[in-house]
Parts: C-alpha cells; structure tokens; sequence
C-alpha cells in the first residue's frame, strides 16, 4: 500500500436526488420522499465528519453533483459547507438545473461560497430537450444563465449534449453558437450514449452514426477555437484559463474524497465505492464503514491509469514525469505502441511531452485501450 499523503485537496459530494430522471441517465438518482433530503443532509455531515476527522484536508475544489444539487435549500447547503474548511480560492461548484435557478437560490449560493455553476443546459433546440427528458425549456436556460449573472457568477459551465437522434450538424452548431452569446467560462461536452437501463435505450439504433458524430466533434472542437476558446481536455473547453479545478484532478490522478450514495473516493491509494442506495448508504455511514468497497491500487494499475488519465488531456504528460514517478522509461517499455500510434498519426512525442493528437481524439479509445 502507498504511504498516507499529507494532504487531500479535492472532495466529491453527491446528492442523488431529481424530481424526474432524464432519459438517458444511468446515475443513481431517486425522486424525493417527504423528509428524506434532510436525512440525507444529516447523514452526509456524519460522512463529512469523519474524512474531516481522520483525513487532512487543504481544499483546493469541492464539487457537488448528481442527481441534482440544485434542490437543496438555504439551510441544507450552509449546513453542509460548513462542515468543510476552505477559502475564497477554493473552487466550490454546484450543478443546477436551469429551471431550479431564481436570484434568491443563486444568492443562497454565492453566500455560502459556491463560486462556480456547472449548468445543465444541454441543448437550446425544444425538440432536443423533448427528447432528451429534460424538465427545463430553451427560455429557462437564457433566463437561468442572465440571473447567475445578475447575481455576480463569473464562472460558469454549460454542458452540451450532441449526438442525438436524427440530430444533423447544423443542430449542434445553432445551439453552440447561442452558447457562445452567453459566454460561459466553460464548456463540457458529451457525445449522447445510450445504456441498456436507460429510459431511452430503445433509441439507440437512431443515433447518428460513427462518422457523423465524429463530424460533430470536430466542428464543436473547430468552433470554439475560432472564438478563442482552448481545449484542455477531449471533452472540456474553457476561456481565459477557466479549466475544472476539480475534473483536472481526476485526470491527473489526484487524491479525493467522495461522499454521498454512490460516490467514489481516492486515498491513500485505495479507491473506494459508496453504496448506490439511499437506504444501503445510511446503514454504512451510521455504522461506520467508511471507504467500503475498496479496492488498493497497486503500481501496475496505477502506471495504466496514470496514462489513461493524462492522454485525456491535451498536453498529455511528460516522459520524465512518468519516469520519475514509475521508475521507468515509457518509450522503451511501450516503443511498439508508441511507434504504431506516431506512424498513425495519432500519438506525438513533442517537446517531451507525450500526447494524442487532434486526429486521435474522437477515437481516444481505441488508442488507450492498448494501454490497459
């Protein structure tokens, strides 16, 4: 087992609670019984008490998701926030559904420290959002962005869902470009797949096509650059350096905590897995299990991660990096793969920096997949 690190700096809250689930969602949510969402706030402090007890925390992103956060009241959030220490540079976000959002809410917010929204928008066609199950209109998504504004958010994320059936390039670029009138700090993007428990599932044979998606991909990819945004990650976007805090340590295979139903965590080298149940999840925090359904994370599985992860990005990682960390050379021990994948033009070896290459990106997985 890797030794205990000397601090934690991201922590992972969700709340798996939605007045209706969307229907290509595979997360675990629940519609809310009377009383149960501030049970669940109760229970969640006892978790929180614990990793705030027997971890060290030096927070530098809290990142509550779900389900949808955005239900949680005034009294909830504080009472939650206040369980954690953090300051102003802490990046704290909540994802919202844009018909949650009014001033009262997003003033609720800013006062208890969320400086960041991760919104919910997913499409400015009605259609679309017909489709996609979602309990909000294209009218709701301009007024929810204007009132976080309004009420002084200077960072904010959309996420854009693309591949929808029987959706056509000009679909996504209508919607992408009402977008970029909003001006978010972030964009998060997510090609529509469709699991087999999914309300949707039915719909699966009338989503588009590999190529066409790709040209999806490429075109919200070319879109963006040309409006000055960067891409820092395959299916991340932001303005002026806005990156994900939070998401940015995922990838770069950083420590967390995750609380709630569901929820994973990362210590110490032991990644660890909630129980998807409100129910199963109350029994384990009030009988004391914490990080059940562990599984330690030895050197081979943390070197295939570790590459998995950072190809994930766009700067990639650099071989001296991986050198330091896992005592070997990457280019020696995967030349094979290395040479194949440069010879394919997917893969680059540049400025010692190993990375895919924009041709690579949509089809990321075939490459990482060699590497598991």
């Amino acid at each position: 087992m890797r030794k205990e690190i000397e601090q934690i700096r991201h922590f992972y809250i969700h709340v798996p609670f939605c007045l209706s689930k969307c229907g290509y969602c595979s997360f675990y949510s629940k519609e809310p019984e009377a009383g149960e969402i501030d049970n669940y706030c109760r229970t969640l402090i006892k978790e929180i008490a614990y990793y705030r007890t027997n971890k060290k925390l030096a927070l530098e992103s809290i990142y509550f998701g779900g389900g949808t956060p955005s239900l949680l009241s005034k009294t909830q959030i504080e009472s939650i926030l206040n369980e954690l220490t953090f300051d102003s540079a802490c990046e704290v976000t909540i994802e919202a559904n844009p018909g949650d959002v009014n001033p009262a809410l997003a003033d609720v917010w800013l006062q208890a420290g969320i400086n960041r929204i991760s919104i919910g928008l997913q499409s400015m066609q009605p259609e679309e959002l017909r489709i996609l199950g979602r309990r909000h209109g294209v009218e709701e998504n301009y007024a929810a962005v204007n009132t976080l504004r309004e009420s002084g958010f200077t960072n904010i994320s959309f996420d854009l869902i693309y591949g929808l059936p029987q959706q056509s390039l000009a679909d996504v670029k209508y919607s992408l470009e009402e977008y970029m009138k909003l001006s978010p700090e972030h964009l998060s993007t997510y090609c529509l797949s469709l699991a087999d428990d999914c309300r949707l599932a039915y719909l699966k044979k009338q989503l588009p096509d590999d190529e066409t998606e790709s040209e999806m991909y490429y075109m919200i990819r070319q879109v963006l650059q040309q409006n000055g945004w960067q891409q820092y990650e395959l299916s991340s976007f932001s303005r002026n350096n806005r990156h994900s805090v939070h998401n940015s340590a995922y990838w770069q295979s950083r420590e967390y905590v995750g609380c709630g139903p569901s929820a994973s965590g990362y210590i110490s080298g032991i990644r660890y897995q909630n129980s998807a149940n409100l129910n199963l999840w109350r029994e384990q925090v009030l009988s004391g299990r914490f990080m059940p359904n562990n599984e330690e994370i030895d050197e081979t599985l943390r070197e295939k991660e570790y590459i998995i992860l950072a190809l994930r990005t766009t700067q990639g990682f650099k071989s001296a990096d991986f050198k330091k960390e896992f005592k070997i050379d990457f280019r020696e021990k995967y030349s094979e793969k290395l040479v194949k994948f440069q010879n394919l033009k997917l893969l680059e070896l540049a400025d010692g920096y190993i990375r895919l290459t924009p041709e690579g990106y949509f089809i990321s997985n075939e490459v990482l997949s060699e590497f598991v």
